[in-house]
């Protein structure tokens, strides 16, 4: 109980969560993906674990370790056993492993690891988890799970239960068998392959065990709703076994309810002087062997090697298993309806979530809209802003501009003034050049126009002074007009 409430609490505090990231994040290590499916098994005994295990991805994981690692019987064993476990009460996890393609793999495993008996024990007992669907039992039966679970039901001991995994093979086998015969295309292979002498063998084989005979006679029962399984499996002693061994459940049944304590010594008493050979009931044996009874006696051979009294007992067998089965389909309708109204309160709970995200929506609308007027106004208030500055800079550079043209007309009007002005000194000195040549030449002419060479010096001196005061006379005329 404690380590029950162990694991309900691991998982209720992010344990399932932590599992399934691990087996995530190190899908390439078999060792990781051993021990983390190992934890996955564990928290599964718990419906609650294992409803939480697979939203978070539990079954993906499984089957992807199966897949990844065929060859690591310590993953397979172990993925085998998480498999049977989420499975137990949860439909959407049988659905989700159905998707991810478990049955092949499962099948796969059993045919890769013949000679390892924990991976043979945990594949059977996921097959027989599995094949509660007919859709998986059909695949299982066409992979050859059928024959592979007869094989291994009788290829060694007698197949006794056990409280734990790994079960016993021939256990697992035998679980498997039951389950896949529901299935008629399955059941007709089962009887085919030598399953109705299998099923008795293990009723006489383990009288004792509580758990095989249950099982034992749950395969039997649902192999006889074929007639020709039927007579077969009536000629082989099936009909007065179930006969005898539903007695004997039903008187154990009405001791323990007058007097438990007395019944419960009475039934090791009985059990202890038992042959071998005749099974022990207690009283949860009673729905099976019902069942049973009930398939073998649609039979007209069978119900004719009744024994003597046997008819009231055939009676109350079948009436039981009439109100058995009628509350079974009551409890089924009741399901029914209650997984109905939780359909609808899901329904109701997603319309509801879904109008609130509506709601949600439209309002998120609303305030993005509303930031994107308000965005939109920044954006016009910038892009003004950005204009006026544009304006006064335009403006600022036609002043800046002007003032430029301005300065470069001034710049050209003092440069013409001073070109004028060079100019006219440039003309002035041409022409004082030109008056300084031609009295240059004159008084050469005078020095050289002597040509007696005889005048007197002093005729050649005043030849020269009439010279210079002419041109004395002519350069303060030039000065005088420049100064006009």
């Amino acid at each position: 109980m404690r380590d029950q409430l162990a694991e309900l609490k691991a998982g209720g505090l992010g344990g399932c969560q932590l599992v399934c990231r691990a087996l995530q994040r190190h899908m390439k290590s078999s060792r990781v993906q051993a021990w983390g499916l190992s934890a996955v098994m564990a928290l599964a005994l718990s419906q609650q674990n294992a409803v939480r295990l697979g939203r978070a991805g539990a079954c993906a994981r499984a089957v992807e370790a199966l897949r990844r690692h065929a060859q690591c019987a310590s993953v397979q064993a172990w993925a085998c056993a998480a498999i049977a476990y989420l499975i137990t009460e949860c439909k959407d996890n049988h659905n989700a492993l159905r998707a991810a393609g478990a049955c092949a793999l499962v099948a796969a495993a059993l045919t890769t690891h013949t000679r390892d008996n924990v991976v043979q024990s945990n594949a059977l007992f996921a097959a027989s988890r599995l094949a509660a669907d007919p859709d998986d039992s059909a695949q299982l039966g066409n992979d050859g799970v059928c024959e592979h679970a007869l094989r291994a039901m009788t290829a060694a001991a007698p197949p006794a239960s056990a409280a734990l995994l790994p079960y016993p093979v021939p256990f697992s086998a035998l679980m498997a068998v039951a389950n896949l015969a529901e299935l008629a295309a399955n059941g007709a292979r089962i009887s085919g392959a030598g399953g109705c002498a299998a099923l008795l063998a293990a009723v006489r084989a383990c009288p004792r065990d509580a758990a095989v005979q249950r099982w034992a006679w749950l395969g039997i029962s649902r192999l006889a709703k074929d007639p020709e399984t039927a007579m077969r499996l009536g000629d082989a002693g099936a009909w007065l076994l179930a006969v005898t061994a539903y007695r004997t459940a039903r008187d154990n049944a009405a001791a323990a309810t007058a007097a438990p304590a007395a019944a419960a010594a009475a039934a090791v008493a009985a059990a202890a002087a038992a042959p071998d050979n005749i099974p022990v009931q207690d009283a949860s044996a009673l729905p099976v062997l019902r069942g049973a009874i009930y398939c073998l006696a649609q039979h007209p051979a069978n119900r004719a090697m009744l024994p003597a009294g046997g008819v009231e007992l055939l009676t109350e067998a079948l009436l039981a298993h009439a109100d058995a089965e009628r509350n079974a389909q009551q409890q089924t309708l009741e399901d029914a309806q209650r997984q109905l109204a939780q359909e609808r309160e899901r329904s109701a709970a997603a319309q509801l979530a879904l109008e609130t995200e509506r709601q949600q929506r439209a309002t998120d609308a609303a305030n993005a809209a509303a930031a994107q007027q308000e965005e939109a106004a920044r954006e016009e208030a910038r892009r003004a802003a950005a204009a006026a500055q544009a304006a006064a800079l335009a403006a600022a550079q036609a002043a800046a501009l002007a003032a430029a043209r301005q300065k470069v007309v001034q710049e050209r009007e003092e440069a013409a003034a001073q070109l004028l002005q060079s100019n006219n000194a440039r003309a002035a000195a041409q022409r004082t050049l030109a008056k300084l040549q031609a009295k240059l030449k004159r008084v050469r002419e005078v020095l050289g126009s002597d040509d007696a060479g005889s005048a007197a010096p002093q005729q050649r001196s005043a030849h020269v002074a009439a010279a210079a005061a002419t041109g004395d006379e002519n350069g303060h005329k030039q000065k005088k007009q420049r100064a006009g």
